[in-house]
């Protein structure tokens, strides 16, 4: 999908993120959106090609140098984690968590994997607006997520809206028809 699945928005800290499974999502936080204060979240659990594909696209992208990229892993998966921490080294935008906020939901059974999904949004949403100064805006992704070339251009656009009518949520770029 084109320029994300999972939450394509821009919202606050004090506006929750929301939309739907699998694509992108931007949040805005307090203060006007600019570039410099938005935390581009790359999401990303065990799937190292997935966030290679990502990551090579995401950094193609005109004018990404001035976001804050940050690359958040659930989990311990080795080759993510040398992937999202070489990226870092190359890039002085780009920085690498690991979720320190995840529980143990194995008695959960069936539902666990909902359980640890949700950890990882808390932490991301903790993360960006708590723990980074400035951040007013987040836009999060998924690893396994192909950004269109106009994919910073639509939420440059669109989030002067989110920004202007507090009764907006988020921008969602989902599009499963968008990209094959």
């Amino acid at each position: 999908p084109a320029g994300g699945v999972v939450q394509g928005s821009a919202l606050a800290p004090s506006k929750a993120v929301g939309g739907g499974g699998g694509g992108a999502a931007a949040a805005a936080g307090e203060g006007m959106f600019s570039p410099e204060t938005t935390a581009i979240v790359v999401l990303t659990c065990k799937r190292p090609q997935y966030l290679r594909e990502t990551m090579d696209a995401l950094l193609a992208l005109p004018g990404v140098e001035r976001y804050q990229v940050v690359v958040s892993q659930d989990g311990s998966d080795g080759e993510v984690m040398n992937l999202a921490k070489g990226l870092a080294a190359k890039h002085s935008f780009v920085r690498y968590v690991n979720n320190d906020m995840r529980q143990n939901h194995k008695d959960k059974r069936d539902q666990a994997a909902m359980y640890y999904i949700a950890d990882h949004y808390k932490f991301v949403l903790t993360t960006v607006f708590e723990r980074m100064e400035g951040v007013t805006h987040a836009i999060l992704l998924e690893e396994d997520l192909s950004v269109s070339p106009d994919f910073l251009r639509f939420f440059e656009a669109a989030v002067t809206i989110l920004d202007a009518d507090p009764s907006l949520y988020c921008i969602s770029s989902c599009n499963d028809n968008g990209y094959k």
